[in-house]
């Protein structure tokens, strides 16, 4: 006898969608996260009584009968979330150097805000244009439908995204434009392929909005659809274990005492983490284990979080990508050895006057390996020396997002 027909590891964002999904579907299901708050990068916080999120700062695909809308439309969700449409003319704004480039929402507003800044450059503009919208039909709801994810998309995760956009102009500052986002998603050169590259451009392309009053109303309106079909999402569960039974994972050790049984186990940790908890057997090549170990993981993000005084800075409806003359794609470099710091620029609106800004969020890349020294120490217990360490960083970025944002210093 199984407890349930699915458990599934992490109620991140991820894990999430794929309960809600089987939910609906009429799977009894179980989802199992060690902290005490659902959602992952999704999760919200106050400090003094203001909101901030931690890892999702809009989403895309949420027009009306676009991909995602659909989806949160089918879990039942769309009219329970508080939504903000960024602005059609520019959403996301890139700045290189002294330059900047705007992305205008939509293939036609966004084709021509390109056209605006390299005129000359029509060919490969539209050319590029047309590779987002095929990758990006890889996954709408008539090909899902027939049981294929990504269908025929192979060809687009063979080629690095850094490699096309190379291959597809040979003017520097549209290659640097074009690739402006990375931040989104830890992009790398020649590492990163087209289809993480262009499924997301697509996306956000399609139809971007703020998650309004908080990241935290997607996990728990997610949360709910689970529930309200009979399953249960479970926090401070960890689990320590993976159960083989007749060539399959059949139950799910927690907190090193508790068993979980189910039919299936679906896992949102990362891979390495994964098989780590899984008990020995002939099913899974040491090779493969191996292999896997061995690949690198892409960076993470340091965040800084600002509060604005009231009437001091106005809210602007859109995202900020700032870099230096550097290359775009991300190489693997301390972020204290960084005199120009790549950055993502986040505004939420006040709740009281929503044209001005009430916090800032100011994103840049970083390696867990620059934490070394600290790894083993508990919250607030690091020392002075990583006050110092993380106060450095946060007053370096601060510098960079001041020069792009008139008056912000102040």
């Amino acid at each position: 006898m199984y407890d349930y027909d699915v458990v599934i590891i992490g109620a991140g964002i991820g894990g999430l969608l794929c309960g809600a999904t089987l939910s609906k579907e009429g799977k009894k299901v179980c989802v199992l996260e060690k902290h005490s708050v659902i959602g992952g990068c999704l999760q919200s916080f106050k400090r003094k009584g203001i909101l901030f999120d931690t890892g999702v700062h809009y989403i895309g695909s949420m027009d009306e009968g676009q991909f995602l809308n659909q989806y949160f439309r089918y879990c039942g969700i769309i009219d329970k979330l508080s939504l903000q449409r960024l602005d059609s003319d520019v959403f996301e704004e890139i700045h290189i150097a002294d330059k900047v480039y705007n992305y205008g929402m939509g293939q036609e507003n966004f084709r021509n805000s390109m056209l605006e800044s390299f005129p000359h450059e029509r060919e490969a503009i539209e050319k590029y244009c047309r590779t987002l919208r095929q990758v990006g039909d890889l996954i709408n709801v008539e090909h899902l439908k027939t049981g294929a994810i990504s269908a025929n998309g192979m060809e687009y995760m063979g080629i690095s995204g850094s490699d096309y956009i190379d291959e597809l102009t040979a003017d520097v500052e549209l290659r640097k434009a074009l690739s402006g986002t990375v931040l989104l998603y830890g992009g790398q050169r020649h590492i990163t392929s087209l289809y993480h590259h262009a499924m997301i451009n697509y996306s956000n392309l399609e139809g971007s909005y703020r998650l309004v009053d908080g990241t935290q109303q997607l996990a728990d309106r997610l949360a709910d659809v689970i529930t309200s079909n009979g399953g249960v999402v479970l926090t401070r569960k960890e689990v320590t274990g993976l159960n083989v039974r007749d060539s399959v994972v059949s139950s799910v050790e927690v907190n090193g005492e508790e068993l979980f049984s189910a039919r299936q186990v679906i896992s949102n940790l990362h891979p390495t983490t994964t098989f780590g908890l899984l008990e020995k057997t002939p099913l899974v090549r040491k090779a493969y284990l191996s292999r896997l170990k061995s690949l690198p993981n892409t960076y993470g993000m340091f965040t800084v979080y600002l509060t604005i005084n009231p009437g001091s800075l106005r809210y602007l409806n859109r995202n900020i990508f700032a870099y230096g003359n550097n290359d775009t794609w991300y190489a693997p470099k301390p972020m204290i050895d960084s005199a120009d710091p790549a950055i993502f620029i986040s505004m939420q609106p006040s709740e009281v006057n929503p044209t001005e800004a009430q916090v800032i969020t100011i994103l840049s890349p970083m390696f867990m390996s620059e934490f070394t020294a600290w790894s083993h120490t508990g919250i607030g217990q690091s020392g002075a020396d990583y006050e110092e360490f993380k106060m450095r960083i946060a007053d370096k970025l601060i510098n960079k997002a001041a020069q792009i944002l008139p008056g912000f210093q102040s």
